[in-house]
């Protein structure tokens, strides 16, 4: 898990010097920093450049605590959520990381039991947020997706406050076919501009 969170900071980096590199390379702007002279008045002038990076940010997540009591349904649990860009498309990534996966599967775990689940994600791109959405891959980009705002990082702006939708499904099966226990998991999402 730790190796994926690396690879998406060493992309940031990777960005930072490269832009450092080209400034080099091409040399400060053409209007230089001017010295005044002594007199009665005395000008200076400098120059400024300001380079805004694209950013990320997703928030509103509330833990997810529930007894089953019924396996003879899907257990469906969604958490909306705002979901942040400031690119002008909107679009973003996410990738979902679980701290326990086995088999290309998101998995709770109560010691040696295991207990599969599927994360899907809804994104907002018309307003509208749903139960049904994209299937995330463990460590594998959701790439163009849209919706983000990009003008609130808090979605505040909007009537319902998201614009994002988690969801977090166990089949039936999976439920009649495990042990009873408390199973438990960290999952977590990480999202970049696209």
């Amino acid at each position: 898990m730790q190796k994926r969170l690396n690879s998406f900071d060493s992309c940031k980096t990777y960005s930072l010097a490269a832009t450092v590199l080209l400034v080099a390379a091409q040399g400060f702007p053409a209007h230089a920093a001017t010295q005044g002279s002594e007199g009665n008045t005395s000008t200076g002038s400098v120059s400024i450049s300001v380079t805004k990076e694209a950013m990320a940010k997703i928030s509103g997540f509330d833990d997810m605590q529930v007894s089953l009591d019924n396996t003879d349904v899907d257990f469906i649990w969604t958490d909306d959520l705002c979901i942040y860009s400031n690119r002008a498309s909107r679009n973003y990534r996410i990738i979902g990381i679980g701290s326990n996966v086995a088999g290309g599967e998101f998995i709770l775990s109560n010691g040696s039991k295991t207990l599969p689940y599927q994360v899907f994600w809804n994104a907002d791109s018309d307003g509208n947020l749903s139960n049904d959405g994209i299937r995330l891959t463990p460590g594998q980009p959701a790439k163009n997706l849209q919706g983000a705002s990009n003008d609130d990082p808090t979605c505040s702006k909007t009537q319902s406050a998201a614009n994002a939708r988690l969801i977090i499904n166990i089949a039936t099966a999976v439920l009649q076919a495990n042990a009873e226990g408390h199973y438990s998991e960290s999952l977590t999402l990480l999202v970049a501009p696209d």
